[in-house]
C-alpha cells in the first residue's frame, strides 16, 4: 500500500494512477488453494487487473498458476516459497498453456536454499538424527523434502518421517512414535495454523521437551510462542526476507512504515519493497536479483526478516535471537531461535524460521478509469 502511494506521488507515465483492492483466500481462517484460485479468475475477468501481488502460501499459489499463466497475468509473490513453483520441471506442468512465458515470479528464496540452511547449521550444532515431520501441503512437504536431502547430504541420518493429518489437535500418539527411535532433533515442515506450534507444544508431554525444534520461515508468526507456550523455548527457523538494514534505499520506507502502522514493518513486505528499490541504483543488468546475489562475503542472500526483537510468549522469559549462518559462499540465511536465559540458548542462537503464512491477501492493482495501456 505504502509502495503503491509513493509510486502515485511520483507519477506514473502516461498518467496512470495504480490503485490496491485486496481479496482473501482463507476460508474458515485457513488458506484455500480453491478460493485463490477464484481470486485469480476474478482478477482474469477485469481487464483493469494489471498485475496481482500475492499469495502468501504455496499450495494456494499452485492452485493459482495454471490460471494466470492461460491469460497472462502477471503474479508476483513475496512468500510462496516451494521449489516446485518456479524450478524445472515440476514448474513447466503448471503452465501448460504458456510454457515459455511464465507469469508467475517471487521475490523471495525458495525452500532449496532455506532447506540447506536448516541442515547446516543443525549439523554445525553437532546434531546427527533428524526425525522430519510435514503438513503434507506444497511448501510443508517441499521444505521438509529439502531439508532431508540436505541433511543427508551432510552426513546426518533421517531417524523418521511422518506427514500430520489435517486438524489433528492432539499429535502425542506421532511424538510417542518420534521418541521411540531417539532422534536428537526434530524438522518440522509447515506453518503456525497446519500444526507447528502444536506439534511443539505437546513435545514436553512425550519427554521430547530438551529436543530442539527446527522449521521454516512458516513457523515466524505472532502467534507461534503464544500457541507452543513456554515449549517454545529451542526453537529454531530459517527466513527468506533480506534485512531491510542492509539495503540503505529501504530506510526511508521502513520509517514510513513505522510512522503509519506504529510498528516494525512485516517481514514479507520487505522482498517485495527493497527489490524494486536496489535494482535502480548501483546493479547493473544481468546480475542476480538482490534477494539472490551474494553480498561481497557471501554472508547474506536470504535471510534476515526484521521481527520484534522483544518477541516474547505470555510468560516473558522466551525471546528471539538472530545470528548469521553461511552455507556456502554464495548462500546464506539469517537464523533465529527462541531461546530463555540459559547460557546453553545463548551459544545456540546461531539457528534457523520466518514469519507466518496463515492465509493473507492477494493483492491487485487497479487503474481508476479501467483502461489498459
Amino acid at each position: 500500500m505504502l509502495a503503491i502511494e509513493e509510486a502515485n506521488r511520483r507519477g506514473l507515465p502516461g498518467g496512470f494512477r495504480l490503485r490496491l483492492d485486496d481479496l482473501d483466500d482463507t476460508v474458515q481462517g485457513k488458506h484455500d488453494p480453491a478460493q485463490g484460485a477464484q481470486n485469480v479468475k476474478d482478477f482474469v475477468a477485469d481487464p483493469a487487473i494489471v498485475a496481482s501481488l500475492g499469495p502468501m502460501n504455496s499450495n494456494v499459489a499452485e492452485a493459482e498458476i495454471p490460471i494466470g499463466n492461460a491469460a497472462g497475468l502477471a503474479e508476483i509473490t513475496m512468500a510462496a516459497s516451494a521449489s516446485v513453483l518456479t524450478h524445472a520441471p515440476d514448474a513447466l506442468k503448471l503452465r501448460i498453456a504458456q510454457p515459455n512465458r511464465p507469469a508467475f515470479f517471487r521475490v523471495c528464496a525458495s525452500d532449496d536454499r532455506q532447506g540447506a540452511a536448516a541442515a547446516a547449521f543443525a549439523r554445525s550444532m553437532g546434531l546427527e538424527r533428524a526425525f522430519v515431520i510435514d503438513d503434507d501441503e506444497s511448501y510443508g512437504k517441499g521444505i521438509a523434502d529439502e531439508f532431508a536431502s540436505a541433511f543427508a547430504r551432510a552426513g546426518g541420518a533421517i531417524a523418521g518421517r511422518e506427514h500430520l493429518t489435517a486438524f489433528a489437535l492432539d499429535l502425542r500418539p506421532l511424538l510417542t512414535k518420534v521418541k521411540a527411535v531417539g532422534p536428537d532433533m526434530v524438522f518440522f515442515g509447515g506453518i503456525v495454523s497446519t500444526g507447528g506450534a502444536v506439534l511443539r507444544r505437546q513435545m514436553p508431554d512425550v519427554g521430547l521437551g530438551q529436543v530442539p525444534y527446527f522449521g521454516g520461515d512458516g513457523l515466524v508468526s505472532p502467534e507461534y510462542v503464544p500457541l507452543a507456550g513456554p515449549a517454545a523455548e529451542g526453537t529454531y527457523f530459517t527466513t527468506l526476507a533480506p534485512d531491510i538494514d542492509h539495503f540503505p534505499d529501504a530506510h526511508d520506507f521502513a520509517a514510513a512504515y513505522r510512522a503509519r502502522f506504529g510498528t516494525r514493518r512485516p517481514a514479507a513486505t520487505v522482498p517485495a519493497v527493497t527489490p524494486q528499490r536496489a535494482s535502480r541504483s548501483r546493479r547493473s543488468a544481468g546480475r542476480l536479483p538482490p534477494i539472490l546475489a551474494p553480498s561481497r562475503r557471501g554472508r547474506r542472500c536470504c535471510g534476515g526478516s526484521q521481527l520484534p526483537r522483544g518477541w516474547s510468549h505470555r510468560s516473558g522469559q522466551s525471546r528471539l535471537i538472530r545470528a548469521e549462518i553461511s552455507v556456502s559462499r554464495s548462500s546464506a540465511c539469517t537464523a533465529f531461535v527462541v531461546a530463555g536465559s540459559s547460557s546453553s540458548a545463548r551459544r545456540a542462537a546461531r539457528s534457523p524460521l520466518h514469519a507466518g503464512r496463515d492465509g493473507r491477501e492477494n493483492y491487485r492493482r487497479r487503474r481508476p478509469d479501467g483502461d489498459c495501456p
